[in-house]
């Protein structure tokens, strides 16, 4: 087991819901939000492995009703009510693509085919993660945010000796007290390989 402290800011709302508030609040078009807003920014996927992916570009001209690129599907809303039992609720709510580039090679290593696969996102299962531009500029939020992110190295060697004591100690529980590790992991604080 690695034990890594990396810090990811994620936001609450899903995409979906910012184009929202970016609607209401705001006053944006739907072209500045998807320019302004969305297309360029990384996205982490609320469902599955929880991925993060760069967001190329928003289809509004297909829904989650749209067919679905296997047959085995009627639409993007079967798609993930069957493969995850998530039901999506919002019939209007936008798809989102990232498009991952892939790339064949022979034996020597050489590039022989490359080709795009798109993966399209719902923008109700999806939250943007870093900081909006907006905030970037305002003094007191950066320095918010890096009270809570910026850990020195003393202090965060601390927190993984107090991690690795909490799961050998199998005392990690969640806000409901069930034991967060039911495998009763046990962790070398001194090891240095898995």
């Amino acid at each position: 087991l690695l034990v890594d402290y990396t810090t990811r800011i994620i936001h609450e709302s899903s995409v979906w819901e910012d184009v929202q508030y970016y609607r209401k609040a705001k006053g944006m078009s739907d072209e500045q939000i998807i320019d302004e807003v969305i297309v360029g920014r990384s996205v982490w996927t609320a469902y599955g492995s929880q991925k993060s992916y760069k967001i190329d570009k928003v289809l509004t001209n297909k829904t989650i009703d749209s067919p679905f690129p296997n047959s085995d599907y009627k639409s993007y809303r079967d798609y993930f009510l069957k493969r995850y039992k998530i039901k999506l609720n919002d019939a209007k709510q936008w798809l989102l693509v990232h498009n991952q580039v892939i790339r064949d090679r022979d034996p020597a290593g050489k590039v022989t085919n490359e080709r795009i696969q798109e993966h399209v996102f719902p923008s109700e299962l999806v939250k943007s993660t870093g900081i909006p531009e907006e905030e970037r500029a305002n003094y007191q939020v950066m320095k918010a945010f890096a009270e809570l992110t910026c850990i020195p190295p003393d202090q965060r060697f601390a927190r993984y000796q107090d991690l690795i004591a909490q799961l050998n100690n199998n005392t990690s529980k969640s806000k409901d007290n069930i034991k967060i590790d039911p495998t009763n992991l046990k962790i070398d604080p001194k090891a240095n390989s898995c």
